[in-house]
């Protein structure tokens, strides 16, 4: 069995609390890209097997293992699992490969092992694996709360065109939250308003002719989603690595603006107008040396 798992960006992100287990409680838009991960599933016996393109993920903690650990403890499975990964998705980048890669190993294995569990409870097994992993069950576009457990979905976007730069170096998001002065950031509730006016827009394109978007039907531009891409992480990323305001800067100056951080970064991301101006902007920003990704919404 052959299953893609997709990266995602947070369209806005905002630090609204924190538990009294020291998690912070969050308000985010997610959304899928065509980034993808491929995990080939098939039956085996005995432990799951991993075996990936990056020899040094196959860890027992990797967590497309955890996952069927999970699956096989819970419901008593006695087949095993060999599982071949593909990664394309950079690591510890704010994308979620690894978050993805275990939302996928539960659907897969679920479909696998016939176990028929219905999405509910797969969301309560991802959230035991890790805060981003129930969207990835959902997919799409999604307006998540608490730690990232609580997944309200959203109508699906039209194509949004994107660019990706990822710096050479990765960040821990643990380090990031605890280096964050959320009590100074701006835009709270960023992420609540985007998902009210995503769904807004979303009814009006059902409900109205495509005029009624933009006088091109250019859903970016009608959405003015610039106006809405905060991250509230942003402010711990630049403490712990100065560099990446720099970045966004250089970024902002290329791509005009809307250029974000996604999740605890420190990838970037901005919003095109269409195709031709991401392979039009990627391309000026490899040949000043960064490493770049084009995607769009899923």
């Amino acid at each position: 069995m052959l299953i893609e798992a997709p990266a995602k960006i947070n369209l806005a992100l905002n630090v609204v609390g924190r538990r009294r287990d020291g998690y912070h409680l969050v308000e985010s838009v997610l959304q899928a890209i065509s980034l993808y991960d491929r995990l080939e599933v098939e039956a085996g016996e005995g432990a799951p097997e991993l075996r990936c393109d990056l020899p040094e993920l196959e860890g027992e903690d990797n967590l497309v293992l955890r996952a069927a650990r999970l699956l096989r403890q819970e419901y008593g499975v006695t087949q095993g699992c060999r599982i071949e990964l593909v990664k394309s998705i950079p690591i510890a980048a704010g994308l979620g490969g690894g978050s993805s890669d275990a939302a996928a190993t539960l659907l897969a294995l679920n479909e696998l092992w016939q176990l028929g569990l219905e999405r509910d409870t797969l969301f309560s097994l991802a959230a035991r694996l890790g805060s981003d992993v129930p969207f990835f069950i959902a997919g799409g576009t999604a307006f998540v709360e608490g730690r990232g457990e609580i997944i309200n979905s959203l109508p699906g976007l039209p194509r949004l065109d994107l660019v990706l730069v990822k710096p050479d170096f990765t960040l821990l998001a643990g380090e990031v939250y605890a280096a964050g002065d959320f009590a100074l950031t701006g835009n709270k509730g960023s992420a609540r308003l985007l998902a009210l006016e995503l769904e807004r827009m979303s009814r009006q394109l059902v409900t109205s002719k495509p005029k009624t978007v933009g006088s091109d039907g250019n859903f970016t531009r009608s959405l003015h989603i610039g106006e809405f891409l905060v991250n509230d992480l942003e402010s711990g990323a630049f403490v712990l690595r100065p560099e990446l305001r720099d970045l966004k800067e250089e970024l902002t100056a290329v791509c005009g603006g809307g250029v974000l951080m996604s999740g605890s970064g420190p990838t970037f991301f901005t919003v095109c107008r269409d195709q031709a101006e991401a392979q039009e902007r990627a391309e000026l920003l490899e040949k000043a040396g960064h490493e770049v990704f084009v995607a769009h919404t899923v």
